[in-house]
């Protein structure tokens, strides 16, 4: 609204320059120079986002790092689902077709369009809560507070 009113305004004061005081073109671009300044810098602005962030815009919110390791989540529905192969070497596994027998069908599944498989949110808590390695408990931690409890914070109620 204020730049069609700026616009209007401009256009007005053009209109009687040229009109009624015999103005050149000169003394008028300043006053459009004026106007257009902030809309044409802010439009630049966005253009260079637009470019520096479209490569990275169909990736965002899937990857997260737990000590510089890349860990994939995959939302399905409104649930967060981790990439086994993301996460089970981070405490000492490894995704193999034993680990996957075990699981539930519900709770880990192979996705056929990003062709991983992955663990449900509740899956991956308890195989973390039954493993003795090292870092589950910063694990635990971290998933909690960097990846699950945003993801409920920023989802619709």
């Amino acid at each position: 609204m204020n730049y069609l009113i700026g616009f209007v305004v401009c256009a007005l004061i053009t209109y009687y320059a040229v009109k009624q005081m015999d103005a050149y073109a000169v003394t008028v671009v300043v006053l459009w120079g004026a106007f257009l300044a902030k809309p044409l810098v802010e439009a630049v602005i966005w253009v260079c986002g637009y470019f520096r962030d479209a490569p990275l815009k169909p990736y965002q919110g899937q990857y997260y790092a737990f000590d510089y390791h890349q860990v994939r989540f995959i939302e399905i529905g409104r649930d967060l689902w981790v990439v086994d192969a993301d996460i089970l070497p981070l405490f000492g596994l490894a995704p193999t077709e034993a680990a996957r027998r075990q699981a539930l069908s519900s709770e880990y599944r192979y996705l056929e369009l990003e062709k991983v498989w992955v663990y449900s949110e509740k899956e991956i808590l308890r195989i973390l809560k039954n493993s003795q390695h090292v870092n589950v408990r910063r694990l635990l931690l971290w998933l909690d507070r960097e990846v699950y409890k945003p993801h409920r914070n920023k989802a619709p109620v």
